[in-house]
């Protein structure tokens, strides 16, 4: 069967269809319920299914007028009932000999990652990448090669030999310890459930294998800028950049975003869920808060000229609370960063921060010393380090001028290598129909 991750809304349901990608029978659609689906023939035939802790499918009913998403999610709540009853009637003991590893991560990995908040906020994208992250650590090195054990199987010997069975490819210490914690966060769950006793043989295998396996190689690639080998500015690179992402094929709200990070060097996914309402009134600066930034600062950065047409340009099309986004959500932290990759660009959109720091601080143009140049974009960029009493002083010694002054003297610099923001601003208006 083929199966999708999306999990779909009762709204969705008339509109999904069958994908013919992988040649199958039948394409399957989880309904945001454990273990409660919908299959979706090539004739558009649609029935919904349930899926017994054993594995076992179940048909609950075709989809018509009469039986509706409602009406099978009753007959799925009843059948999930049973299902937890004949697992609870059982002992502990019983449970862990009757579980499988591959059942466990089926039944329990989205209450091990559950997510919190609404979407689109900070807290629900932050859960949201953690379970990401899990999913793929999990099935490479634990979930493949050992899904079809019992729980009361596990020890560490077991886990010890999963790892070091292939001597030619063995993970570094810092790939183990990050599987075995994912492994450790599900089990937890399971131990909740009375499913497994004990886990302490996770940290016992853990143990002995950070001293069997190998750490990381230290020579770890050089992060991509657009400097030059004196650490200015490259310009043809920046300008290559520019038209490659300008002239692409991507949404214009990402383009607006991309735009506005090349002149205002903050963490993209600051930005992305930069508000309307962390705009000062004149929409001359961006308020930040100690609770949605990386450093916890509260500083108010002024933009410049360029910054605010591209805002006022977002503004207009994003329609929602978030400054960036599509349909009331946050713009994808990976958007600009698959499309440059995809394109053959040897750089990510957070590179553009050590861009500009370095950047500015060789800029004689600026006149003061390197040293002040520095501050003030550490300023810029919220680098501040995590001490209450260093975070005062060093913004207290932001003036809002010596700020504005580093970044019109970069935006410029930046429209200059082919920044169009004319070119945006017709294409706002052409997209409202201006």
């Amino acid at each position: 069967m083929g199966r999708t991750a999306k999990q779909i809304t009762a709204r969705e349901i008339k509109t999904l269809r069958h994908s013919a990608k992988d040649g199958k029978r039948a394409t399957r659609y989880g309904l945001g319920e454990t273990r409660f689906y919908l299959w979706v023939y090539p004739t558009n035939k649609k029935e919904f299914y349930y899926k017994s802790i054993s594995g076992q499918w179940h048909k609950l009913g075709e989809l018509t007028e009469l039986y509706t998403r409602e009406r099978a999610k009753q007959d799925y709540s009843k059948l999930y009932a049973q299902d937890a009853l004949n697992l609870l009637e059982k002992t502990p003991k019983q449970r862990a000999t009757a579980i499988t590893l591959k059942q466990c991560y089926d039944e329990l990995f989205t209450q091990a990652y559950a997510l919190r908040g609404e979407v689109g906020t900070r807290e629900y994208e932050n859960d949201l990448r953690k379970r990401k992250d899990a999913k793929k650590r999990l099935p490479k090195w634990i979930l493949q090669p050992l899904g079809d054990k019992l729980l009361s199987e596990f020890n560490a010997q077991i886990l010890i030999n999963n790892f070091t069975k292939n001597p030619d490819e063995l993970p570094t210490r810092e790939t183990t310890k990050k599987c075995l914690i994912v492994f450790k966060t599900l089990l937890k769950q399971a131990k909740i459930r009375g499913l497994i006793d004990d886990l302490a043989f996770i940290d016992q295998a853990r143990s002995e294998l950070k001293e069997i396996l190998p750490t990381a190689p230290k020579n770890r690639k050089e992060r991509a800028t657009l400097l030059d080998d004196k650490n200015r500015l490259d310009e043809q690179k920046t300008s290559e950049l520019i038209k490659c992402v300008m002239g692409g094929k991507m949404s214009l709200n990402a383009k607006l975003l991309f735009a506005f990070m090349m002149i205002n060097p903050q963490r993209q996914n600051e930005l992305r869920h930069l508000r309307a309402s962390d705009l000062t009134r004149d929409k001359t600066a961006i308020k930040y808060h100690a609770h949605n930034n990386k450093t916890s600062a509260q500083a108010l950065i002024p933009l410049s000229p360029q910054g605010r047409r591209i805002i006022e340009l977002a503004l207009k099309i994003s329609g929602g609370k978030y400054i960036f986004s599509i349909n009331n959500t946050p713009i994808s932290d990976n958007t600009l960063n698959k499309f440059i990759k995809e394109n053959g660009l040897n750089f990510t959109m957070h590179s553009i921060r050590a861009t500009f720091a370095t950047s500015i601080q060789a800029s004689d143009e600026l006149g003061e010393n390197s040293i002040y140049r520095k501050k003030l974009a550490d300023i810029i960029m919220l680098h501040i380090t995590q001490s209450a009493v260093d975070k005062a002083y060093f913004l207290e010694q932001a003036k809002q001028s010596e700020l504005l002054r580093v970044l019109e003297f970069w935006a410029n610099k930046i429209e200059n290598l082919g920044l169009d923001i004319d070119y945006l601003e017709q294409q706002v208006k052409d997209l409202l129909n201006e």
